[in-house]
């Protein structure tokens, strides 16, 4: 059973979208023709070539379409929305570490072998193309192994990061779903209290790069608010089981609460009263405020164009 709609790349740029049939039967053979056309379409190309819906691609590709449903390629390609792009297994280590973060070729088949990044497939006369979306997940992996999380913790957490992404795309967030995926798939106190990084990451880093404009975060009660209104949050309750072993009475209780804006950006962080600065010791230097950086790159575009 899905926990949401599959909708972006396959449904929006499928032809076949527009066709119906009857049965059961007639629609799943619909379904499977729609993702084959999505991947081959964009030059993903397994043992069949591009041809369209011929009764040849229905003989010989359906093995290939069912692995690549199986190992997620189509469902992280889903996930990019209408931008079918493509990156090489290079090109994938070379992104991520250009963000800061060491990887290589031993890391990457480990997180695959974990199941958290789907496999490559191979594309034209080279090998190893992963979506493109891959780059922001290997990122955020890292990211979560840096700040100490387990791979079971991070294994957890993917449905939730699934979510978060295919609801920035589609400009528009349910807090009722995300809490529904998140008390689904999340069951160790470790993976509760990393879901507010997570929701940072995908959230907070979209606003930051002008995406947030337009997002529409719809709360439990129903009403709607855009994510990029200051008075916007979302708050974080965790509970934890009873643990009869230890001999606690009684049922699940409240261990932590939070609360956490969505449109801070990193300006002006050095003289906010109200903000704890973590990862730095306490005489090493802060990093430059954004604005100050975009400031000087301004004077200097405005030098170089005199």
């Amino acid at each position: 059973m899905r926990l949401y709609p599959q909708r972006g790349f396959c449904r929006a740029s499928c032809p076949a979208s527009a066709r119906t049939s009857s049965g059961a039967g007639g629609r799943l053979l619909q379904e499977q023709k729609r993702a084959r056309s999505c991947y081959t379409g964009v030059h993903v190309v397994i043992s069949v070539p591009a041809v369209g819906y011929t009764e040849a691609v229905d003989k010989n590709s359906e093995g290939d379409y069912m692995a690549l449903e199986e190992n997620g390629f189509l469902e992280y390609l889903q996930l990019q929305g209408s931008d079918p792009e493509l990156v090489t297994k290079s090109e994938l280590i070379s992104a991520v570490r250009q963000r800061g973060y060491s990887v290589g070729d031993r890391q990457l088949t480990f997180y695959i072998s974990e199941g958290l990044v789907p496999k490559s497939v191979r594309v034209g006369s080279r090998a190893g193309a992963y979506p493109r979306i891959v780059i922001e997940l290997l990122t955020w992996i890292l990211r979560a192994k840096e700040g100490g999380l387990s791979v079971e913790a991070i294994r957890e957490l993917l449905p939730v990061w699934k979510y978060l992404i295919r609801a920035r795309n589609e400009r528009r967030i349910d807090l009722n779903e995300l809490e529904y995926i998140a008390r689904q798939h999340v069951r160790t106190v470790e993976g509760s209290y990393a879901i507010p990084p997570v929701v940072a990451n995908v959230l907070i880093g979209a606003i930051c790069t002008g995406c947030g404009q337009g997002i529409k975060l719809v709360l439990k009660d129903g009403r709607e608010q855009s994510l990029c209104d200051p008075a916007t949050t979302i708050g974080f309750a965790i509970a934890r089981r009873g643990d009869g072993e230890s001999g606690e009475a009684g049922g699940p209780a409240w261990i932590a609460r939070t609360r956490m804006a969505l449109v801070d950006s990193f300006d002006g962080i050095p003289d906010d009263p109200t903000t704890i600065i973590l990862g730095l010791g306490p005489n090493e230097a802060l990093p430059q405020d954004p604005s100050a950086l975009d400031s000087s790159s301004s004077e200097k575009d405005l030098t170089e164009t005199a």
